[in-house]
């Protein structure tokens, strides 16, 4: 048993090092917004209430889904909307997808 914890340790680490280097893929028609919590079925963006659709996944920087609670006031994030306005999905920007240029110009403060 114990020759085959070396040899499971460097299985584990050779299959977690590869999906810790991946790039997540944000959908070209996301814009970005600076956003933060109101409630459990609000967030604001750029100071302006808005509503969650039932299901929304806000991912955070990490790529784990979080609550609306969990979003940090004044987050860079990159939004998607249902036909309704509601929200439907929310990446969180890390430092590096917000030095980047988007495909879609950001949504200018109101």
């Amino acid at each position: 048993m114990k020759k085959l914890l070396p040899i499971l340790a460097i299985a584990i680490s050779a299959v977690a090092i590869p999906v810790h280097g991946q790039t997540r893929r944000i959908p070209d028609d996301a814009r970005r917004a600076e956003i933060g919590p109101i409630d459990v079925s609000h967030l604001a963006v750029w100071s302006q209430t808005t509503r969650l659709a039932p299901g929304t996944r806000i991912l955070d920087r990490d790529n784990r889904y979080i609550t609306p609670s969990a979003v940090p006031d004044g987050a860079v994030a990159r939004l998607r909307y249902n036909n309704d306005s509601s929200l439907r999905d929310i990446w969180l920007l890390t430092d590096v997808e917000i030095s980047r240029t988007d495909p879609q110009p950001a949504w200018p403060k109101p």
